[in-house]
């Protein structure tokens, strides 16, 4: 079943009655506003979610090292990006920028 705990006016319907909820430790600490919260009784702290995250990533192999230039045999060591045009059409760089990145 669900409760109505405040209706649209904003008055709470059972001021008497008390709820558990789940919330991260950030919103149990009032964070946001939600300063209600530090009313609560009976907190029960749990794992971070950091450590929910770090737990997911780990059934994942570890990410290859940055792209490097000739690190992939499809681009046998050529520009992934190259000027447009040729000398002399318009198509320049800004000085101290790099043609072949």
């Amino acid at each position: 079943a669900v409760d109505t705990l405040v209706n649209t006016a904003g008055v709470v319907q059972n001021p008497g009655k008390s709820y558990r909820v789940t919330v991260n430790n950030f919103i149990a600490d009032g964070g946001d506003g939600f300063s209600t919260l530090l009313k609560g009784t009976n907190r029960i702290g749990g794992a971070q979610d950091i450590d929910a995250l770090t737990g997911f990533l780990a059934n994942f192999k570890t990410p290859k090292t940055a792209y490097a230039l000739g690190a992939n045999a499809v681009d046998a060591g050529s520009p992934r990006i190259n000027r447009v045009g040729s000398v002399g059409t318009g198509a320049t760089c800004p000085s101290g920028a790099n043609v072949n990145l």
